[in-house]
């Protein structure tokens, strides 16, 4: 006797892939200020990434000094 249901897939089908959404933006800044600096140095830019959105979504940085100057001195643009 068959119980299954006639709408199943394949047992060798894979099943739909879901892409999940990511962090918001006041996440992502709470791991990058409060978080990064108890990650190893060597993956920091990949556990705790500069995030370039500004803090503040209702405000647009003027320039790019809002997120230059949370880069550490070694990337900062030279003047």
């Amino acid at each position: 006797m068959n119980l299954r249901k006639t709408d199943l897939p394949p047992p060798d089908a894979m099943p739909i892939r879901i892409k999940p959404k990511g962090l918001d933006n006041k996440r992502q800044w709470y791991l990058y200020d409060e978080i990064r600096q108890f990650v190893k140095e060597e993956l920091q830019d990949i556990v705790t990434p500069l995030h370039f959105q500004p803090k503040n979504p209702q405000a647009t940085p003027s320039s790019d000094t809002e997120i230059e100057e949370h880069l550490p001195v070694s990337k900062r643009a030279r003047n």
